[in-house]
């Protein structure tokens, strides 16, 4: 078991296999608790957002940000509520530093939300999971 992770019996040994202290889980299991969001990249973020006709919800968060950390569970639930109709996804600002400075994002949390490849909102800190959603209800309307 490494240290600290809470899941009983891990045995994730990998180098790979980071502690994450925050959520007292080991990496392979922070991404099975944090799964239904889409992981967007700088590589893929002009064809998946930008491209896609879509309205998505960028979510700009690193793994040591306790505020990005907070809103990991509502992120994930819009992902799975709006899994149809709207992209719900994920950029870590520490591994991709194009988007982050494109859309001028100077904290995190940062919420970018486009509709038709267009920044339609920028919201800066936690946000109640009803105002999320009423921003994309409004652009689904």
């Amino acid at each position: 078991m490494l240290p600290g992770c809470s899941r009983y019996l891990c045995n994730q040994s990998s180098p790979n296999a980071v502690f994450n202290p925050n959520f007292q889980t080991c990496s392979f299991h922070f991404k099975l608790l944090f799964k239904m969001a889409y992981e967007l990249t700088d590589a893929n973020f002009q064809t998946d957002v930008l491209d896609s006709g879509k309205v998505t919800v960028v979510d700009l968060w690193a793994e040591w940000c306790q505020p990005c950390l907070a809103m990991g569970p509502i992120v994930e639930q819009l992902a799975d509520e709006y899994k149809d109709r709207v992209l719900v996804g994920k950029l870590n600002v520490d591994n991709n530093q194009d988007v982050p400075m494109q859309y001028n994002v100077r904290g995190i949390p940062t919420f970018l939300i486009f509709k038709n490849g267009e920044l339609k909102d920028k919201l800066v800190g936690t946000q109640p999971k009803k105002v999320l959603q009423d921003k994309i209800e409004a652009l689904l309307a």
